[in-house]
């Protein structure tokens, strides 16, 4: 396996587990929703990391759950720079801009954008 698909499969790895370690956090609080979209882009990106090099995969379902990774990293990023939190919003935000790189390795190897 090359080195940009090891990284892009980490990234899934490493994304899902945030989103689990995140929704078990806002889960005491009683924020359902957050509690649920945490929860389904944390099963999002196991199933993607799981079925990753699997032959009848499809690459834009990939780049989809990476759009969704950026935007809800970067938006849980943001809830907890506005709440005040220490120094986890900038383990979301560095979430968010890996995988940012790891959207535009994926379309490039979809050959979604030139290069």
């Amino acid at each position: 396996m090359a080195r940009k698909q090891r990284f892009s499969r980490f990234l899934f790895l490493l994304n899902g587990s945030l989103f689990f370690l995140g929704a078990l956090t806002v889960w005491p609080s009683g924020r359902f929703w957050l509690t649920l979209v945490h929860g389904l882009a944390a099963v999002f990106n196991g199933v993607a990391f799981l079925q990753f090099n699997h032959p009848r995969r499809k690459p834009m379902l990939n780049l989809l759950v990476l759009v969704m990774n950026v935007a809800v990293a970067g938006a849980v990023a943001l809830e907890y720079y506005w709440s005040g939190a220490q120094y986890i919003q900038y383990a979301w935000a560095i979430a968010a801009i890996v995988s940012v790189i790891a959207l535009f390795v994926q379309a490039r190897k979809a050959q979604v954008l030139p290069g």
